[in-house]
């Protein structure tokens, strides 16, 4: 009965150690099952609140992962799709691994931004009211622009020159609103389908920046 006892501990520590080895190798090492983080992300994002559940999120990733492997025997990159029981288990970790590829997404974004120049509060109107780079540049040129009138001396004066210059009404760049630069906007407006007023509103910003 002894020797029948000692035959089976021999059989069956290998196959145990077996599996657990295989459970060890398939997590001890960085693989796919764990989330890379990238370093091209901006830390200083303007949502701290987005970076601290990026960072979360993605430890919780492959900490998901192993517990599916663990506790159930179930590789969250090849599972039985047909299985409902599994598949639903999986369902949390897809969840988590698209969300974290979306703030990756802005982090990364809004990284490339303060390359350019961009500041938080410029970004987070970039990317929170979901208009393209294009749009804001053209709102922000038009914005500089849309109060300057008859009169004024200024940097936008002499921003507005230089558009009507590079357009083909050369005017003097000296930053002063005088009759000179009204009497090329009014030209510029009369051969653009726009009237004649030599004031400065959005439609003619819109032709004169951007057509």
């Amino acid at each position: 009965m002894k020797k029948l006892a000692l035959i089976i501990v021999i059989i069956t520590l290998p196959i145990i150690g077996f599996f657990q080895y295989k459970n060890w190798t398939k997590f001890s090492s960085n693989n796919n099952y764990d989330y890379q983080i990238s370093d091209q992300i901006d830390l200083g994002y303007f949502d701290q609140e987005l970076v601290k559940n990026y960072f979360k999120n993605s430890q919780e990733i492959g900490s998901y992962a192993r517990s599916l492997w663990f506790t159930y025997d179930i590789d969250v990159l090849n599972y039985d799709q047909k299985n409902q029981e599994t598949k639903s288990k999986v369902t949390y970790y897809e969840f988590l691994l698209a969300q974290t590829k979306r703030y990756e997404k802005l982090l990364e974004k809004s990284s490339k931004l303060k390359k350019e120049g961009y500041n938080n509060l410029q970004i987070e109107q970039i990317l929170k009211n979901g208009i393209s780079l294009k749009d804001y540049q053209q709102k922000e040129a038009i914005n500089k622009l849309i109060n300057v009138k008859f009169g004024d001396v200024s940097q936008a004066v002499y921003s507005l020159q230089k558009k009507l210059t590079e357009k083909g009404y050369t005017t003097p760049h000296d930053g002063n609103f005088k009759s000179s630069t009204q009497e090329k906007l009014k030209t510029f407006q009369l051969e653009n389908d726009l009237a004649p007023t030599g004031t400065i509103d959005e439609e003619t910003l819109i032709k004169l920046l951007y057509k």
